[in-house]
């Protein structure tokens, strides 16, 4: 009933928002979404520990274990998500997405790969951060699968901050494969009944210290998964002892790599 409830708010809260302003705010929609997510993932026992820090522009991309994804990394930061277009007609899921400004991608039609790779192009010149799962689905999280490089060209041409990111997950008295991931030909509601099972669950994300740049879609799509699974997830100590469910923290910054061209 308290999922229930954060949903029914956060809905009015879309409403009262979209009332109030003249104009769609794309940074106000990604701002709703953080503030949500932190909420629902309090309501589901979800703690996230994070190491490294969160970028402030350019493309994130991480290994992809299913829609708790979403609510994990826009926990930390104002992001932007691509998504395939089905997650647009999910049962309110599909929604929220459309709400926080997501860029939905037709994947079955390669005509619309270029207007896909243009209008990250923009939300990337406009210094926001772009959410990428280049591998095209997700997976039960014991493998991660080649990286596609087509969206990689939005932040190759001119070279962008490319920062990898590495995301698991441990539940006290879960299945993470059966009741955390969702993968396969897994049913959405069925799925999320199960999550709502597991008394804590506790979400890991690891961030790149050095993002990648390069004019090569190819060797940021490759480079970019070596170092998802070059990245050892930390948890981070908590003054106290505390471990509250929905609360994260994160280290120190890193430098800009840049990738030889040739």
């Amino acid at each position: 009933m308290r999922l229930v409830g954060i949903f029914a708010a956060a809905t009015w809260d879309h409403y009262r928002r979209a009332r109030s302003a003249r104009h769609p705010d794309r940074a106000a929609g990604s701002a709703w979404l953080t503030h949500w997510s932190r909420a629902t993932l309090r309501v589901l026992g979800v703690r996230v520990d994070a190491s490294g820090r969160p970028p402030e522009q350019g493309l994130l991309v991480a290994n992809h274990l299913g829609y708790l994804d979403v609510l994990v990394l826009a926990s930390l930061c104002p992001v932007t998500f691509v998504a395939k277009s089905e997650v647009a007609r999910w049962p309110l899921f599909g929604a929220f997405a459309r709400w926080a400004g997501t860029l939905f991608l037709e994947r079955e039609q390669r005509s619309a790969l270029p207007g896909a790779v243009e209008a990250v192009a923009q939300r990337l010149a406009a210094g926001e951060v772009v959410v990428v799962f280049p591998e095209g689905t997700s997976t039960d999280g014991t493998e991660v699968r080649p990286f596609h490089p087509p969206l990689f060209m939005a932040a190759s041409a001119p070279p962008r901050p490319v920062t990898p990111a590495r995301l698991d997950y441990r539940a006290v008295d879960g299945d993470v494969a059966r009741d955390i991931c969702f993968w396969g030909d897994m049913l959405l509601l069925p799925h999320l009944w199960r999550l709502l099972q597991v008394r804590s669950v506790r979400a890991r994300v690891g961030f790149a210290q050095t993002p990648l740049l390069s004019a090569n879609r190819k060797w940021l799509a490759r480079a970019s998964r070596d170092r998802i699974l070059a990245l050892e997830v930390r948890s981070q100590p908590r003054a106290g002892g505390s471990e509250s469910p929905g609360r994260f923290q994160v280290g120190a910054s890193g430098l800009l790599a840049r990738a030889q061209i040739g």
